[in-house]
């Protein structure tokens, strides 16, 4: 009796060995299909490549039509040719304190000084600059070297909207500093930032285009120059 039950108890040890060791079998297989599945589902993994976003600016278009209306008013408007002298705008600072602006290079005002009061925006930013400039109904007094730079800033703001701009005349700030009148040495403090007016996007950009296109000597020329030319150019015009 005891014999048989030993050989029944060893019976089941073995077929739960052989039970056992399938069960390993399986599961390997298992993970090794799983395996198999997971590199085929990489091997067929689609890989999207980045598309490149092309971004368009928007073309801000400009009608010429505006810039005659406003061109229009500003030379009904002129009067002694929007000039002022120098006396007067001494006399102007003694009784207050205009709004003056330099658009003369940040180097020439470093080297030279400038007009106590006044801010510095060089010709070629004024119309990047109009938040450091006061409202329109504001009187702004311009200058520069000489009276060349502070017309053709005249102009422009004129166009922009001010409506009581003038430019130093008696050359400018070469005649200011020559007539004794007080200055600065170096350059400006900061401009304040006023945010005081708001302007047409497509006009100040067509403004401001004209302005930062102005080429070296500001469109001028000695008359030393155009003797020049006149000799070496029979058709000048």
């Amino acid at each position: 009796m005891k014999s048989r039950k030993l050989f029944l108890l060893t019976i089941i040890v073995l077929l739960s060995m052989v039970f056992a060791a399938c069960g390993t079998n399986n599961n390997n297989v298992a993970n090794v299909d799983n395996t198999n599945n997971v590199e085929n589902n990489t091997s067929n993994e689609v890989v999207v490549e980045p598309t490149e976003v092309t971004v368009v600016e928007e073309v801000v278009e400009f009608d010429l039509a505006i810039l005659d209306e406003a061109y229009s008013v500003f030379i009904a408007d002129t009067s002694a040719y929007n000039t002022i002298g120098l006396d007067a705008l001494n006399t102007l600072m003694v009784e207050g304190e205009p709004f003056i602006v330099d658009v003369r290079a940040a180097s020439e005002a470093e080297e030279k000084g400038h007009i106590e009061g006044s801010i510095l925006i060089p010709l070629r930013d004024l119309a990047k600059s109009t938040d450091l400039l006061p409202s329109f109904d504001t009187q702004i007094i311009t200058y520069c070297g000489s009276g060349w730079r502070c017309t053709i800033a005249l102009t422009a703001l004129e166009a922009l909207g001010w409506e009581d701009v003038k430019c130093l005349k008696g050359s400018s700030y070469g005649g200011w500093v020559e007539g004794g009148y007080a200055i600065v040495e170096g350059l400006q403090p900061e401009a304040e930032v006023l945010n005081e007016v708001v302007i047409d996007s497509a006009l100040l950009a067509h403004i401001d285009a004209q302005l930062s296109a102005v080429p070296a000597g500001y469109g001028g020329i000695t008359a030393e120059d155009l003797n020049t030319e006149l000799v070496e150019n029979a058709d000048l015009v």
